[in-house]
């Protein structure tokens, strides 16, 4: 064998260089994107539910295509390995990081500034957001952030437009204490803005938790639609005005009557609530199968291929057909079990949809809430109306930098301008998603649902009209402690509503009134159906004034048209919901239903929110000042109360008498006060103060009593 010289080698190394260098390579500079971001209001942020992030990028070299990729890894809520058994596992249960990948196609010219915003999905507590420009695999640009929201929690973030930048900052680091709930105090911390940088995005104005501008701020026709919405849900929006100090606008507010429902805002914004994703979770996909046929058919297949297929092949002595006719027998079992579940069979991915149409004020809403999961763990996608906003929900809580794409859930959207994709892979199946989407426009005057209501003797009456698309049955009309059915309101039409009587309930009451006025027979799935409308109701009135009510009901044809090309079955209905005005003064004569609502006492064991007493002793005292000179006061027993947990007040009710300076037992206390009996409890300040003593057959040591309902009316000139 010829000896391989060193000359040789030389060679073909030279050789092999040349063909290497021979190959072209396709690609871009490293770094010739540079990246600029800013995030929230001047890098300020309250949570993670739809982050708003600035991007700008600038290309320094040639001509560049590729993408914009925005990563969010996410660490396993469950690290027990036996979570991962159960079918319909989301990030909650699931042992397995996800990573949220936003994408956007990019084509940049030379020397060319890019700017765009973007709303993302962090984490509930703290994570980070890797932001990359890519050509293929090369990366052009990148840049990391981390955050910890927790950093704010105790802050008051106020956004402050004004020419009085000094006065501004006089504010900045005020100390504001609160004296119920978890928020005890709170400071404030000043962001100084132009109109320019409020985001057209009502979720994105939430990063701040008040806004103060100048009489005669100009927004965008799209800033202040968002500005509309989030006013609508809560948001504080101050205007200073030409004769006011800037520092007299937020004192006033602060001291005034919205302190103590601030004080709730404050604390809501610590629970960290991205969606109602328990309830896609519980919607309906198919009916449940009758498990009696599989019991009986399983039963006949057991004792056929067990005891019975022996003793017959014994008694014929063929046991050598055993296995063959044990396998002929599985067989045939298998295609019977088959052909009984092709009726609530799942062969592709499906949608569960919980919809609402919100109106307030002049401002139409339409929010789609969805889960979406698939029979197989194969990738699929879903595509998404753009028009809608789209942001995950509940992803998580905390970040991590160790994800690995080859191990984690996977979640990438890319964004476009006439649909958004989304492609989930590496799920196992049954893996839930959620998602929501919303968008909003102003209606005329003549597009908006109206009612008219107006009070009379203890009943309401007015006008109704519906020029809207769809079909409103099962209405509401809902307000803290008390409710009343309506008809159903067809698309396109109006009517009247006489002698509409609001009747109390507490508690899980609301369900039984429902019942007793509503029909869900109709409906596929009626227990899903009064349930969702219960729990939503509840949710709405609880975020309301006491004297605020609402108008609920169901879609009987809700548009889905969010989803374009998919085409998976979607699962689930749609509510319609919208503040009503009613005029609770009425030829001079002022009606307030639910006075217990208002109460409020030192006693620990008095739950004001809920009228429930946890004890057997209670005194609560009741404003009345708002109804000028006070007619008349009943109490009167709740009308619906399942009783399985809260059980109507039993015991005794006595009055503080202001000439006395004593408690009076009433003996007959469901007998209406009025005239010279009422004056007798009545302050000089208009209040009335009532000690409720339970019997002492009434066991509080494992139940909570209801107290009685209340209803005043006042005289006004």
């Amino acid at each position: 064998m010829k000896k391989v010289t060193g000359r040789w080698i030389v060679s073909l190394f030279l050789i092999f260089l040349f063909f290497i260098c021979c190959i072209p390579v396709k690609g871009q500079e490293q770094g010739q994107i540079a990246i600029s971001l800013k995030y929230g209001f001047e890098n300020n942020v309250k949570s993670g539910s739809s982050f708003p992030l600035q991007v700008t990028l600038q290309n320094t070299g040639e001509a560049f295509e590729g993408s914009l990729e925005m990563e969010i890894p996410i660490q396993a809520e469950n690290q027990d390995v036996a979570s991962s058994i159960w079918m319909g596992s989301d990030q909650w249960t699931s042992n397995k990081d996800r990573i949220y990948t936003y994408q956007k196609e990019l084509a940049l010219d030379a020397g060319e500034v890019w700017k765009e915003t973007f709303y993302l999905q962090l984490p509930m507590f703290e994570g980070n957001c890797t932001v990359r420009v890519r050509d293929g695999e090369n990366i052009a640009g990148s840049q990391q952030l981390n955050f910890n929201f927790a950093e704010n929690t105790s802050r008051i973030l106020m956004g402050v437009i004004t020419t009085q930048t000094e006065q501004a900052m006089d504010l900045d680091g005020m100390q504001v204490s609160f004296d119920q709930g978890y928020v005890s105090e709170a400071f404030v911390k000043v962001i100084l803005l132009e109109p320019e940088d409020i985001y057209p995005n009502p979720e994105a104005i939430r990063q701040l938790d008040v806004l103060i501008v100048d009489e005669g701020t100009v927004f965008a026709p799209e800033q202040q639609l968002a500005l509309d919405r989030w006013r609508g849900e809560e948001g504080i929006y101050l205007e200073r005005f030409s004769d006011q100090e800037l520092t007299d606008v937020f004192q006033e507010f602060i001291n005034g009557e919205q302190r103590e429902r601030f004080a709730r805002y404050l604390e809501q914004m610590q629970t960290y609530s991205f969606g109602d994703t328990a309830g896609l979770t519980e919607v309906p996909v198919n009916k449940q199968p009758a498990m009696g046929k599989y019991v009986f058919v399983l039963t006949v297949y057991v004792l056929l291929v067990g005891p019975g297929l022996f003793l017959v092949l014994k008694k014929k002595k063929k046991q050598k057909y055993l296995w063959a006719g044990i396998c002929g027998f599985s067989v045939i079992f298998m295609v019977v079990i088959g052909l009984l579940g092709r009726e609530t069979y799942v062969y592709a991915p499906f949608i569960s949809y919980n919809g609402v149409y919100e109106q307030n004020n002049q401002v139409w809403t339409e929010t789609a809430q969805i889960g979406i999961q698939a029979p197989y763990n194969n990738e699929y996608k879903l595509y998404l109306d753009s028009s809608y906003e789209l942001l995950p929900i509940n992803i998580g809580s905390t970040g991590t930098q160790k994800a690995s794409h080859q191990r984690a859930d996977l979640v990438n959207i890319r964004l476009g301008e006439e649909k958004n994709e989304v492609t989930m892979g590496n799920m196992a199946a049954f893996t839930q998603n959620f998602f929501k989407l919303e968008k909003s426009r102003r209606l005329e005057e003549q597009e908006q649902v109206q009612i008219q209501l107006s009070a009379e003797e203890g009943k309401l009456s007015g006008t109704w009209k519906n020029p809207t698309a769809y079909h409103l049955e099962n209405v509401l009309l809902v307000m803290q402690n008390r409710g009343a059915v309506l008809k159903d309101m067809p698309a396109g039409t109006s009517g009247e509503l006489k002698d509409v009587v609001l009747h109390s309930f507490e508690n899980d009451g609301l369900d039984l009134l429902m019942d007793a006025f509503m029909d869900f027979s109709d409906s596929p799935y009626p227990e899903y159906e009064r349930e969702k409308m219960a729990l939503h109701s509840w949710n709405v009135i609880r975020e309301g004034a006491n004297a605020q009510v609402y108008l609920l009901a169901k879609v009987e044809n809700p548009d889905q048209d969010f989803q374009l090309d998919s085409g998976y079955k979607v699962h689930g209905t749609a509510l319609f919901q919208m503040p009503v005005e009613v005029e609770w003064e009425n030829r001079g004569l002022v009606w307030c239903p639910n006075l217990e609502t208002y109460g409020w006492s030192q006693n620990s064991e008095f739950s004001a929110q809920t009228n429930l007493i946890h004890g057997r002793e209670a005194t609560v005292e009741y404003p009345l000042d708002f109804l000028g000179d006070v007619q008349q006061i009943t109490l009167e027993d709740v009308e619906y109360n399942e009783g399985k947990y809260f059980f109507p007040f039993q015991g005794k009710v006595a009055l503080y008498c202001w000439e006395t300076e004593n408690f009076e037992e009433i003996q007959n206390w469901k007998e209406p006060l009025s005239g010279q009996r009422l004056k007798r409890y009545l302050s000089p300040e208009k209040t009335i103060k009532i000690r409720y003593l339970l019997d002492d057959t009434f066991d509080t040591r494992n139940r909570s009593c209801m107290l009685p309902c209340l209803q005043a009316v006042g005289k006004v000139e």
